[in-house]
């Protein structure tokens, strides 16, 4: 599931950044599985980093896992490669 599915689009954009309030505050994220805290967390981080001039060495993301930090670190990578790369943004030709 993708963070779209998240009920209130106010709650998503206060957790993602969007409506750059929640720039100001640290989050704990808890939900059941499933219910797009990942996706979150990855537009969260983006959004801090792309437009809010934070450097990369000023920000934690924790997990409990190994596998799942690896997994973080290489969504977080691909999305702000996505942002930054117009080749990557472009729609797939049919």
């Amino acid at each position: 599931m993708t963070s779209n599915h998240i009920k209130d689009a106010k709650d998503r954009a206060f957790i993602t950044g969007e409506d750059r309030e929640g720039f100001n505050h640290s989050l704990f994220v808890q939900a059941g599985a499933g219910a797009g805290k990942t996706a979150c967390i990855i537009d969260r981080v983006t959004n801090l980093l792309l437009h809010n001039d934070l450097k990369p060495e000023k920000l934690a993301v924790i997990t409990y896992t190994t596998k799942a930090a690896t997994e973080l670190k290489d969504r977080i990578r691909f999305a702000l490669e996505k942002a930054t790369n117009p080749f990557l943004r472009a729609p797939a030709l049919a």
